[in-house]
């Protein structure tokens, strides 16, 4: 008899054990599935233009063009060129990215981020063109979206930047990187809503 209740409540300790290091597995899993925004909600994003004149948004947009030029040839050795054209070297300038203390400050700060970018994430597809754009004086800021595509996966982004005119050029004083994406929800999983765009991070 004793035996039986010693095997009994080892299958109930088991059982439980079992019960919770699934429910925590589970747990820690969702916590790193997400939901990606799709290509018409990002679109939607971007049907405001902004208020910049058609001049401040063309100077803004070759500025854009090439930063995303850089982050297509991902070629170091053109990194200081690439800096001297983009970023005013006697302003205070600042680039946050996606990940936790990803928040570098200074030209040569950013300098060693963006180099780090070009040789280990994946490609950047900016929506350049389709940009927002808005202007006051000798400031623009704008917002836009793109991915980040690797071998495995195809994530999300926003990107936003504050520039400055300096001898007629655009330069960036500011940019955040940041996923377009959001913890999966209890309702997503009923509803079936956003599988197509499940992501783990």
């Amino acid at each position: 008899m004793n035996i039986r209740k010693k095997s009994s409540h080892y299958l109930i300790v088991l059982a439980c054990s079992l019960f919770l290091g699934g429910f925590v597995a589970g747990w820690r899993t969702s916590r790193r599935l997400t939901v990606s925004a799709d290509a018409e909600t990002q679109r939607d994003y971007l049907s405001e233009k902004g208020n910049a004149s058609s001049e401040v948004r063309v100077g803004v947009l070759n500025s854009l063009r090439e930063f995303q030029d850089g982050y297509s040839k991902r070629d170091p050795g053109q990194l200081d060129a690439f800096m001297q054209r983009l970023f005013p070297e006697d302003h205070d300038t600042r680039v946050i990215g996606t990940d936790a203390a990803e928040w570098k400050t200074g030209n040569d700060s950013i300098a060693q981020f963006i180099k780090a970018d070009w040789l280990e994430w994946g490609d950047v597809h900016l929506a350049v063109d389709d940009s927002s754009i808005s202007s006051s004086a000798n400031v623009a800021w704008l917002a836009t979206t793109g991915r980040e595509v690797s071998a495995h996966s195809s994530r999300a982004i926003r990107f936003t930047a504050v520039l400055i005119r300096r001898d007629g050029r655009w330069l960036f004083r500011q940019i955040q990187f940041q996923w377009d994406e959001r913890p999966l929800s209890f309702s997503d999983l009923v509803s079936g809503n956003g599988s197509a765009h499940l992501k783990y991070r």
